[in-house]
């Protein structure tokens, strides 16, 4: 097994709605012909993964609760 470093900047669409950026510098564990079996990441990096992660569950889950107007809302706020 070989590890190897890859310097960079993860950024994705993400970025243009004002998300934060990952800054990982990721790892990998390779076996002899070179094929990544593994990656190492920050920690911090991977426990934003995980946050990500966490709401695209609850996005999926939530996707076919109805919507409430935002007039209703508003009224409701006795704004």
């Amino acid at each position: 097994m070989s590890i190897y470093a890859q310097s960079g900047i993860i950024q994705s669409d993400r970025k243009q709605a004002g998300a934060k950026t990952m800054s990982a510098q990721p790892q990998y564990i390779t076996d002899s012909n070179g094929h990544k079996l593994s990656v190492i990441l920050p920690m911090a990096d991977y426990l934003e993964l995980l946050e990500d992660l966490e709401d695209l569950a609850t996005i999926a889950e939530r996707k076919d609760e109805g919507t409430i107007p935002l007039e209703d809302v508003l009224k409701e706020l006795n704004l």
